[in-house]
């Protein structure tokens, strides 16, 4: 189970460099050499986001992973 504390700043930074690395590459490599681009770590950064939300109640930044992770095409 994933825990969010006092330093819930931290938190949120380890979810915004996690949701740029989907966004970059794809996935949440298991290290940062090019030869683990291959290679993703498991898929729990849906559940670490939903529980920051659960104690932060950070609409802006629950908003902000939907949207890059799920852009909106207007056409």
């Amino acid at each position: 189970m994933f825990y969010v504390t006092k330093n819930s700043f931290v938190i949120l930074g380890m979810l915004e460099n996690f949701s740029y690395l989907v966004n970059t590459v794809g996935l949440i490599p298991n290290g940062n050499r090019i030869y683990y681009t291959r290679r993703s770590q498991p898929p729990l950064f849906i559940a670490m986001v939903e529980e920051y939300y659960k104690v932060t109640r950070d609409k802006d930044f629950l908003m902000q992973v939907r949207n890059s992770q799920f852009p909106l095409k207007i056409k």
